[in-house]
């Protein structure tokens, strides 16, 4: 039992390097990202594969080197070694034709997509009847673009949300983070001592992050948004799963716009 789980935690730890990812070398750190029926792999070597419905093209990622991809509802983005965005899918209202800069991260939201130019101001590009491309002039270090709305980590460890605000999706909790995800209608974030907060739609419990039980996680190290569905359950473009390793426990978490599931592995 031993054994499987640590390679379970091996495997976990590897879906851990998500978006949030810059600057490492192509074949250094493996990283996966799922959207709406797509998903996208960085492989080691730095090249791209995609698979499931390939509407619009969404899973013929291009060819090249990449240190970064990114699954959005139907579109996706990768970043390229010099640092240049390539977008593929759905581009009907521009949501996959980046400009012409350098980027140290990337995010691609259900219908819009934001990235980090190398000077750490914000770009954003796609639909934007809510504001959700309409970044504020600040510094940052990570972005996040999910369904209507956009949240950022500012350069001080502070978070800005912009765009549709109906379920408080984009009205973050004062503090210092290191990472944020966005999902469909809800947020989450990891606060700069590991723990985890979340608001927004909680409908179905998904704006409550779990307590980790004794021997299990304390800390939440990184987020991904994907579009997740389990047991039947229906779900959203963008949605929440999370996966952290601690010692004595492993937690998996999946978090819908639509279900919440929680397993516990000790």
């Amino acid at each position: 039992m031993r054994y499987r789980l640590s390679i379970l935690a091996i495997a976990l730890a590897c879906l851990l390097l998500s978006s949030t990812r810059t600057g490492a070398s192509p074949a250094s750190l493996p990283q996966v990202g799922a959207g709406h029926w797509h998903t996208c792999e960085l492989r080691m070597d730095g090249t791209l594969a995609c698979w499931g419905l390939n509407a619009n093209g969404r899973i013929n990622p291009p060819a090249g080197i990449f240190t970064q991809v990114d699954a959005g509802g139907s579109h996706n983005c990768g970043l390229k070694t010099d640092g240049t965005l390539a977008c593929w899918g759905t581009n009907g209202d521009g949501q996959s034709t980046p400009p012409s800069a350098t980027f140290s991260q990337a995010s691609a939201g259900a219908g819009h997509t934001c990235g980090v130019l190398t000077d750490g101001t914000l770009a954003c590009w796609g639909i934007n009847m809510n504001g959700q491309a309409s970044p504020s002039e600040d510094t940052f270090t990570q972005v996040s673009a999910g369904g209507m709305h956009t949240c950022g980590v500012k350069t001080g460890g502070t978070l800005a949300c912009w765009g549709d605000n109906t379920y408080g999706q984009a009205s973050p909790p004062t503090g210092t983070f290191t990472q944020v995800s966005a999902g469909w209608v809800h947020t989450c974030g990891v606060k700069t001592g590991g723990a985890l907060a979340c608001w927004g739609d909680n409908t179905y419990g998904q704006a409550t992050p779990p307590t980790a039980p004794v021997g299990g996680i304390a800390e939440f190290p990184q987020l991904e948004p994907v579009a997740a569905s389990s047991g039947g359950g229906s779900s959203r473009p963008g949605a929440l799963a999370l996966a952290g390793l601690a010692a004595g426990g492993a937690l998996l978490l999946a978090a819908g716009g639509w279900y919440a599931r929680r397993r516990w592995l000790t």
